[in-house]
């Protein structure tokens, strides 16, 4: 796909941009070391094409077997770019049934901004652009991830008055990197490279964070509408629960800052749910095109009528944790499976990431507010992947709109999860 040629003609571009932006800073004509944040984007770009080199380097291809990337989003994306390179938007496909909504369809992705791109200017969609659809969101997660932490949001925007001595929660941009490699490879990203629609939806969540961080940080309104249009367009991709999600981290992110700073009032705390109702209806107006229709269709489907117990299927149970210690102890991927439940795939997370997750939190707990929004943020999505384990799955599909549609609760913990001998899951090669 790449090739040696492709490989030195990318490190060339990256070259040029960091010389360039080298030399403008020592000219005084930049005022940040962007060449250093060049960098460190070269490091992520580099972490990808080591994660994927079969893809680019050899005559493989990902997921092995195809899954859900090769039987159901390869020929929907090539069904929408084939009509519209004629000028023509599909609002209906024959090919299905007797014929079906297509744009109304969620899942199709018809009006994303990325696959638009990749629709019109490639000469025919082939496989291999899908696949490298795939490959560019896993990268756009790390650098979004990247532009989170590297944030120079500082407790000094606000009136000292309120926060006297307030520290600067700047993250360097070596952990700045990690967080960002760390968050691109986790299993999400791992075990579902056929689902795309997922990872790309899961991509966008550190910039909706970052853009509505500022915004309340900053009381600037513009920030909140920015971070609107982000959440639109990870609606736009297609995975509705995903979508849920992001945008529930952002709500769960106001309601944090609320409770942190009760003590500037009412009025302060008013203008934060402000953002945030600012910020979904922006986002719902600008995916309304995709939206509306995608739950109009959802009455025709089995999802209109699913009780709890079919929501809550493929939760992690409880003893099913110990795969984050013990990588595959159930059985994973394609392989045999003898957990007593429906097959779940669990990410793996290692026990040193663990140790330093620890380490990070206990140092800077009291420093950064942001640490223990992100502790927070896991822990909410742990109980939510436990499904009935829990309580908190349960209020969320009694009291939040449209979680009653939604099922596989693990995904909420960045799992994912394979009915047993199912084909496709973990990123494996063939070729």
């Amino acid at each position: 796909m790449l090739g040696i040629p492709g490989f030195l003609a990318l490190a060339a571009v990256w070259g040029g941009a960091y010389t360039l932006l080298g030399w403008w800073y020592r000219r005084g004509k930049l005022r940040r070391e962007w060449h250093r944040d060049a960098l460190a984007v070269g490091v992520l770009v580099l972490a990808t094409l080591a994660f994927y080199w079969p893809l680019f380097f050899t005559q493989s291809w990902i997921p092995k077997g195809g899954g859900d990337l090769s039987s159901f989003i390869y020929p929907i994306y090539a069904f929408a770019a084939r009509w519209l390179k004629r000028g023509v938007v599909p609002l209906w496909n024959p090919h299905l049934y007797l014929g079906m909504p297509f744009a109304a369809d969620n899942q199709s992705g018809l009006f994303y901004p990325i696959n638009l791109l990749f629709f019109l200017l490639t000469p025919q969609l082939s496989y291999e652009a899908v696949e490298l659809m795939a490959v560019c969101h896993v990268f756009l997660a790390g650098l979004f991830a990247y532009t989170f932490l590297r944030d120079t949001i500082s407790f000094r925007v606000v009136k000292r008055a309120l926060r006297p001595n307030p520290p600067t929660p700047t993250v360097g941009r070596v952990p700045a990197v990690a967080g960002a490699i760390a968050y691109m490879f986790s299993d999400l990203f791992v075990v579902h490279p056929g689902n795309l629609n997922i990872i790309a939806t899961a991509a966008w969540l550190p910039l909706v964070l970052c853009c509505f961080r500022r915004a309340v940080m900053r009381r600037q309104w513009g920030w909140a509408g920015a971070s609107g249009v982000i959440l639109g367009v990870a609606a736009l991709v297609g995975h509705a629960q995903m979508f849920l999600y992001v945008g529930m981290s952002a709500a769960l992110y106001a309601f944090f800052e609320i409770g942190l700073h009760s003590q500037e009032g009412w009025r302060a705390n008013l203008g934060r749910l402000g953002k945030l109702a600012v910020m979904g209806a922006i986002a719902f107006g600008f995916a309304a095109l995709s939206l509306i229709p995608a739950y109009d269709l959802t009455h025709y489907t089995v999802r209109s009528s699913m009780d709890y117990s079919e929501a809550s299927e493929f939760a992690i149970p409880p003893a099913g944790l110990v795969s984050i210690l013990v990588p595959g102890f159930f059985g994973r991927g394609t392989g045999p499976f003898w957990g007593p439940w429906l097959r779940t795939e669990m990410g793996y997370v290692g026990i040193l990431p663990l140790v330093l997750a620890l380490i990070s939190l206990v140092l800077s707990w009291r420093r950064h507010a942001l640490s223990r929004f992100l502790l927070l943020l896991g822990t909410v999505g742990l109980l939510i992947a436990l499904g009935p384990y829990t309580a908190l799955h349960g209020w969320t599909y009694a009291l939040i709109p449209f979680f009653r549609q939604l099922r596989v609760p693990a995904r909420a913990r960045r799992r994912g999860r394979r009915r047993s001998g199912a084909t496709g899951g973990l990123i494996e090669w063939s070729g």
